[in-house]
Order: structure tokens, then C-alpha cells, then sequence
């Protein structure tokens, strides 16, 4: 299945061009995971201008919040610029999914080996 993206913007106008931008980069997320047939991730996408002082001036804000087999995944990124600021907070989300996926190879790769070991040194008792 395809992720579901809901786009929320504050303070911003939602070109078509950035929200093409933002679908685009939530779908190469769609690479990193294991989707099954009736899995439908939801990413929640919000984009945000805010107003700092003198010395710092605009400041865009890009959080992305993945619900992706029963967890919550949450990465935000502030910079000057909001494509920057979003392609910053995708890279994270990228990480983190790759990190959750290889921990659940890892757990089942040593349960497999233990369950290999139980057997062989079961069948030389």
C-alpha cells in the first residue's frame, strides 16, 4: 500500500510546487519499510513559518510524524529555507525507519540462531 500524507502549513502558502516536493519525498520514505498488503502508513506532514527576531529574521519549520506498524516515528528541522528544512527532517525519518527495520532483522536473526543452537546440542544429549 501507499502511504497516506496529510500536509498541514502554518503561516505558509502551499504551493502545488512544494506539496509535489513534499509527496515526493514522503513516497522515497516508502522504500525503507516492509509494507505488508493491508498496511496503510499515515504521515503527517507540517510546514511552518516562523518569525524570529531582528538578528535571525524567517525561519521555516518541517515536522514529519510517521505512523508505521504500531509506532510513532517523529522528526522536525528548522533552517531558512523550507525545502531545506524539510529535505533535513526526511533524511532523519529515513534513519530512523532503517534503524527500526534492521533492529526487527537483528531480534529475529538471533532468535533463529537460538532456536538453531536448542536443536543442535538437543539431538547430541
Amino acid at each position: 500500500m501507499q502511504i497516506k500524507i496529510n500536509i498541514k502549513s502554518t503561516d505558509l502558502e502551499l504551493t502545488a510546487e512544494l506539496r509535489d516536493h513534499v509527496d515526493e519525498k514522503i513516497l522515497a520514505i516508502e522504500k525503507f519499510m516492509s509494507l505488508q498488503a493491508d498496511e496503510t502508513p499515515i504521515a503527517d506532514v507540517e510546514l511552518e513559518k516562523k518569525y524570529g527576531d531582528q538578528k535571525t529574521g524567517q525561519i521555516y519549520r518541517a515536522e514529519i510524524n510517521l505512523q508505521y506498524k504500531g509506532k510513532v516515528y517523529r522528526t522536525e528541522s528548522k533552517r531558512e529555507d523550507i525545502k531545506v528544512a524539510f529535505n533535513e527532517a526526511q533524511d532523519e525519518m529515513i534513519r530512523r525507519v532503517r534503524k527500526s527495520r534492521e533492529k526487527r532483522k537483528d531480534l529475529f536473526k538471533r532468535g533463529g540462531s537460538a532456536i538453531k543452537n536448542m536443536l543442535r546440542f538437543g539431538k547430541s544429549e
